[in-house]
């Protein structure tokens, strides 16, 4: 009987053996299997993370892009601008330069045209007997002045000749000079004549007054105050 009881013992610790020994092994699997699925939930963030990172490089990498092209397109803009700038002061610059030049231009070519301007007035003057009259008032006694339109004449014919005789290199200068030099004849020919048609007529003024004193011995010459 104590064999009997000897073995039921053995036998029952046997399965309490085995029922703990697979107790333990299903808890182990279970653990193990927790263990591997957290290990899998962790590997699955880790990869959604890295999806998620490369994505943001990816968007990171085209925004740098894009970054890099508008300031390539930035420093294109400003140095078409700054080159720009320099070209509109540069043509400001030849603006003024060739406006300078095309006053000082217009200024010499005055020189030239005043031959027209020159014949026209005395050929004007001399029909309508302007000369006649100046050449009076420079023979007067009084102080009248001649005549400031025909000595602007001579001041243009002179002004004319001086500065042509200034710059002889000039295209046609010598035909110009001798075209002012024969105005200027022309003006001192029709002023000695009208100074000595005045004379004339101052003289026979003089003269007639005279002859009309010797005609009345007691009535005293009047004489003009201009001739």
């Amino acid at each position: 009987s104590q064999k009997v009881a000897s073995k039921d013992a053995e036998a029952s610790d046997d399965t309490a053996f085995e029922a703990f020994h697979g107790h333990w092994h299903s808890v182990r699997l279970r653990q193990r299997t927790q263990e591997g699925s957290r290990r899998r939930g962790r590997w699955r963030w880790i990869y959604r993370v890295q999806q998620i990172c490369d994505s943001a490089c990816g968007e990171l990498d085209a925004v740098l892009d894009q970054l890099t092209e508008l300031d390539r397109q930035r420093c294109d803009v400003l140095r078409k601008t700054t080159a720009l700038h320099e070209q509109c002061e540069q043509m400001v610059q030849d603006q003024d330069r060739l406006a300078k030049e095309a006053e000082a231009l217009a200024e010499a070519l005055d020189y030239f045209d005043r031959v027209a301007d020159v014949a026209c007035v005395l050929d004007h003057h001399s029909a309508n007997g302007f000369l006649s009259n100046a050449g009076t008032a420079v023979a007067s006694a009084a102080s009248e002045s001649p005549d400031t339109e025909f000595g602007s004449v001579l001041d243009k014919i002179d002004g004319s000749i001086s500065f042509l005789e200034a710059h002889p290199d000039f295209c046609q200068a010598s035909a110009y000079m001798s075209q002012f030099e024969h105005l200027r004849n022309r003006a001192c020919l029709a002023m000695r004549s009208s100074l000595q048609k005045s004379l004339e007529r101052s003289a026979a003024h003089v003269e007639q007054q005279l002859k009309d004193a010797q005609a009345v011995p007691n009535q005293a010459p009047e004489f003009p105050n201009s001739p």
